[in-house]
């Protein structure tokens, strides 16, 4: 187990383990960052469920954009609607031969012994996000101004979380109203706009943002992933470049919380991983050792 900033990785033991049963390969103990360059291009791919735009503003570092730069192949699951259309715009031309995007959420919470396939997708259920555009009509007010957050390098983070539950997002408000930097964010934003802020301009910020929009549940399954070798053009061409991979290189979660769902959820027996990535920023002890327990 590796900690890696604010994500825990952790490894498929099928894959990359030696034959003494406790002992890591060399290989698997390099940093993400690292190892990623040490794989074959051609033979690479990337699954990422919650990719977010790949334009991150956070501190926590993503892997997605560097296997994309690497020429990797890549299936990117993003759920939020402005998100998602950021990464179509980012990945529309040259590469998305290579590019796989869904716009989807893993929405079914299963019970604790059941298995992926007891998925049951082509429901829609509603995904809560903090929308930073004047949508809401808040720009101009006092404490709810979503321009004082883009680009602001405190507050990024704030328009990359999304979920299915209205009230993890609510919870992440206290953080921002509790944050030593707010006063001194005000004064800049209240300079880059050219008006005065009360010192506490962040206070609403998340709550009188939020909203939410309706997207389609996704299985995770080879079929559900685009995986599965089903695709033929009308010709009946050889499937594309995606298709059929023997394993994932890379899985990479995060899900605000929900990412022992999705772990629970992903088909290891019939598509594993060499490499799965994970946050546990929001997971217990409890989770996260459910979590190893479930990759080991």
């Amino acid at each position: 187990m590796v900690m890696h900033l604010h994500r825990k990785q952790l490894f498929n033991a099928t894959l990359e383990r030696e034959r003494s049963e406790h002992t890591l390969t060399f290989s698997q103990r390099l940093p993400t960052s690292r190892w990623l360059t040490r794989r074959p291009r051609d033979e690479s791919l990337l699954v990422q469920i919650g990719a977010n735009s790949h334009q991150k503003n956070a501190a926590d570092p993503d892997p997605g954009p560097a296997c994309l730069r690497l020429g990797w192949r890549a299936v990117l699951i993003e759920p939020m609607p402005q998100a998602f259309a950021a990464l179509g715009r980012r990945y529309s031309s040259s590469t998305n031969e290579r590019v796989r995007l869904i716009n989807a959420a893993i929405c079914a919470r299963l019970p604790r012994k059941a298995t992926a396939a007891a998925c049951d997708g082509g429901e829609r259920r509603a995904i809560w996000f903090v929308d930073t555009s004047n949508a809401t009509g808040n720009w101009g007010s006092n404490r709810s101004d979503a321009r004082c957050l883009v680009g602001s390098g405190l507050y990024g983070w704030v328009a990359e979380i999304a979920s299915l539950e209205r009230q993890h997002l609510l919870r992440h408000s206290q953080l921002i109203q509790e944050s030593r930097a707010s006063e001194r964010r005000c004064a800049a934003c209240a300079q880059t706009l050219g008006r005065p802020l009360p010192r506490d301009c962040v206070a609403e910020m998340i709550t009188k943002n939020l909203r939410s929009a309706q997207v389609p549940c996704l299985c995770l399954s080879r079929a559900g992933l685009g995986l599965d070798g089903a695709s033929h053009d009308a010709a009946g061409a050889k499937p594309p470049p995606l298709a059929t991979p023997r394993a994932v290189t890379l899985l990479v979660i995060d899900t605000e919380g929900h990412d022992l769902e999705v772990l629970r959820q992903w088909p290891f027996a019939s598509l594993p991983a060499f490499r799965v990535v994970f946050e546990a920023r929001h997971m217990s002890d409890a989770s996260f050792e459910q979590a190893a327990e479930h990759l080991s």
